[in-house]
């Protein structure tokens, strides 16, 4: 898919040299996934894309740094590649950043539990179907509570062990 694009595999190619975390395979996911529906879409060639390859990248390290997750980093992406804006300066603007500090996430899950006692109850007594559904719940609590910013990995692990 790379090569039946003309410029996008030396767009990828540059985006990898310019890597400074996360893995070249992410860029190619990218480039051949988001990049190539926008070249598609508006009818641009990737050497006048309005985001640079070093910007591609740039999203790729937020993802891999755990920044933002990797839905938001479709819509960071969408935007610098429609406006050109540099994809950590779109993440500053609109407050994005993912909470990643285990201590502070703990604590939140602490709070969700013991404020749902119920849902806890009924999930440590429930069947498959119930510990499912309640998890899902105390989840989407936390995540309300942390206004969608949680890091939804490390959410998820806290909970477990908490739920245990």
């Amino acid at each position: 898919m790379l090569v039946g694009t003309p410029g996008l595999a030396e767009y990828a190619e540059a985006a990898c040299a310019s890597l400074e975390s996360g893995e070249p395979r992410d860029i190619v996911n990218w480039a051949i996934g988001d990049v190539l529906a926008y070249l598609n879409e508006s009818g641009l060639s990737p050497e006048v894309l309005p985001l640079a390859p070093d910007g591609l990248a740039e999203v790729v390290a937020l993802v891999a740094e755990g920044t933002i997750s990797r839905g938001q980093a479709k819509d960071v992406l969408a935007e610098s590649l429609r406006g050109g804006h540099r994809p950590r300066r779109i993440v500053a603007d609109r407050g994005l950043s993912q909470e990643s500090d285990e201590g502070a996430l703990r604590s939140v899950v602490e709070q969700i539990l013991a404020s749902n006692a119920d849902a806890v109850a009924q999930y440590r007594e429930g069947d498959d179907k119930a510990r499912k559904k309640k998890r899902g719940f105390l989840m989407g609590e936390a995540m309300k509570a942390l206004e969608g910013r949680g890091n939804p990995q490390l959410l998820s692990k806290l909970l477990d062990e908490l739920l245990g």
